[in-house]
C-alpha cells in the first residue's frame, strides 16, 4: 500500500535526481494519485558544456562515445548468452559523466 494514497504501490513512482531530494504526495483536490516532485539541484551540479572544449575532455566523450553501446551479437554466440547486455550502459540524460 502507498503511504500517502492509500492505494496500490503500483500508482506511486519515485523520481531520484542526483544532488536533489524527491518529494511525493496526494493532491487535495483530485480523487485520483496525484504527484507534486521537488526537486533542489544546486547549480554546481549542473553540467554546462562548453563549445570549445580542451582536447583532453574530447578524447575522454569519444571513448566514452565508443564505449556507450550494446553488444555485439557474436559475443551472445561465444558466450553461450551469458552475457546478454551491456551492463555499464548509459543513458545521456539520467546518468552524467563526472567529467
Amino acid at each position: 500500500m502507498c503511504k500517502n494514497c492509500d492505494k496500490s504501490i503500483s500508482c506511486c513512482r519515485q523520481v531520484k535526481v542526483s544532488g536533489g531530494f524527491w518529494e511525493r504526495r496526494r493532491a487535495a483536490t483530485s480523487t485520483t494519485c496525484c504527484f507534486v516532485f521537488t526537486v533542489a539541484v544546486p547549480l554546481t551540479t549542473v553540467c554546462l558544456q562548453a563549445a570549445h572544449k580542451t582536447f583532453r575532455i574530447k578524447t575522454k566523450l569519444a571513448k566514452k562515445m565508443k564505449q556507450n553501446r550494446p553488444i555485439p551479437p557474436w559475443i551472445r554466440n561465444c558466450t553461450g548468452n551469458k552475457i546478454r547486455y551491456n551492463a555499464k550502459r548509459r543513458h545521456w540524460r539520467r546518468t552524467k559523466l563526472k567529467l
